[in-house]
C-alpha cells in the first residue's frame, strides 16, 4: 500500500512540475495513470483495517489539489489580464501613430 501511496506522490509531483512549467503534452496519461492508481489504493483497502488511513490520505490529496487548481485560476486570471492590458497599450500606441500621420 505505501508502495502504491509512494507512486501517487511521484506522479502528483511530476504533474505539478510540468505543469508550472507549463508542459501541457503528456500531462493527460500522468494524471490518467495517477487515478487507476488511486482506484487500485482503494479497492485494496476497503474492507481492511487501512481503509481509514487511505481515506484520510485521498482526502489530502483531494486537498491539494484544490489548492493547485486555485493557484492555477489565479495564475490563468494573471496572464488574461496581462494579455488584456498588452492589447490596450498596442491599441493605443496604433492610435497615436495613426494621429501622428494626419497631422
Amino acid at each position: 500500500m505505501h508502495t502504491i501511496q509512494s507512486q501517487i506522490d511521484a506522479l502528483s509531483q511530476t504533474v505539478r512540475q510540468r505543469s508550472a512549467a507549463g508542459e501541457i503534452d503528456g500531462l493527460d496519461e500522468l494524471l490518467a495513470q495517477r487515478l487507476e492508481l488511486i482506484k487500485t489504493l482503494w479497492n485494496q483497502s476497503q474492507g481492511t483495517i487501512h481503509e481509514a488511513q487511505v481515506q484520510q490520505y485521498l482526502s489530502q490529496l483531494v486537498s491539494q489539489d484544490d489548492v493547485e487548481i486555485a493557484q492555477l485560476e489565479t495564475e490563468k486570471k494573471r496572464i488574461r489580464k496581462l494579455q488584456q492590458d498588452y492589447k490596450k497599450g498596442h491599441k493605443a500606441v496604433g492610435q497615436y501613430a495613426n494621429i501622428k500621420k494626419f497631422r
